[in-house]
């Protein structure tokens, strides 16, 4: 049995989230310039495979510390798409984040190997699964985005059971917030025109930065983007990082709570 088969009969009623992508500072910048996210990270159940990994409503993802470089190029910057943008795409959809649960994050409940990724996937157009996969084991949007999870019937099959058990599981230190993400997969590039609403961007970095690339912001402000900074005087690391883009992500969602948390 699979993830898949569980959520079929369940009606995908709750308000549709957007996307959200994080990347580094030197690549976000090559995306505006480009104007679309090309997929370039290794498909989890195979390594031939190029993807774009998205996350359902806010971001998850933790970036690497890349100290080698100098540090404005690996500043955080979060992407928000509208909800519809993968709409003409067919994206696999994950109960959580599939490279914490490459590196053995989610032993002993659900054990490291990609051929088991499998139960855990489904495959569709659109993010009509990432809302019911919200419904199965979350109930709303809110609690959601907030990590509380909702106790799946007795009667469950046991890879929903799975997922539902991670996210309660307190005692494991490895299965941080990124076990109760949704992470949305697609082969296909991602045009920004028309589909992202808004960028979270490391402040002094994007004005000084805006002045040398004046591309940059006017590609942004074309597109009635709407423009997050965050201070970035000092950086703690990618842990951190992370916490910071999904707090903004989280107060940007709250501008129009109607529209995206109403059960």
């Amino acid at each position: 049995m699979s993830i898949q088969s569980a959520i079929q009969p369940i009606e995908a009623t709750l308000p549709l989230l957007p996307l959200a992508h994080t990347t580094y500072w030197d690549r976000f910048v090559s995306c505006v310039l480009n104007d679309k996210i090309t997929p370039n990270s290794p498909c989890p159940r195979n390594n031939t495979t190029e993807v774009a990994y998205l996350f359902y409503g806010t971001s998850f993802y933790v970036l690497n510390d890349r100290s080698f470089l100098p540090d404005f190029l690996s500043r955080p910057v979060g992407l928000l798409f509208r909800s519809d943008t993968v709409n003409d795409m067919n994206v696999d959809t994950y109960p959580f984040d599939t490279g914490a649960y490459l590196t053995g994050r989610y032993e002993p409940i659900i054990g490291q190997n990609p051929v088991e990724l499998d139960k855990y996937v489904t495959s569709s157009n659109g993010v009509g699964q990432a809302a019911k996969l919200v419904k199965l084991f979350f109930h709303t949007n809110d609690d959601y985005l907030h990590g509380q999870p909702s106790r799946v019937d007795d009667k469950a099959q046991r890879c929903v059971k799975r997922v539902n058990e991670l996210h309660f599981n307190k005692a494991n230190k490895n299965a941080d917030s990124r076990c109760t993400a949704i992470e949305v997969l697609t082969t296909m590039d991602i045009s920004l025109n028309k589909n992202l609403e808004a960028v979270i961007v490391p402040k002094r970095t994007f004005d000084l930065e805006s002045i040398k690339i004046p591309a940059l912001e006017k590609g942004l402000n074309s597109k009635n983007i709407k423009i997050i900074k965050y201070g970035d005087t000092f950086r703690y690391g990618p842990s951190e990082d992370s916490r910071i883009i999904r707090e903004l992500t989280f107060q940007y969602l709250m501008q129009s709570p109607r529209k995206y948390l109403e059960s």
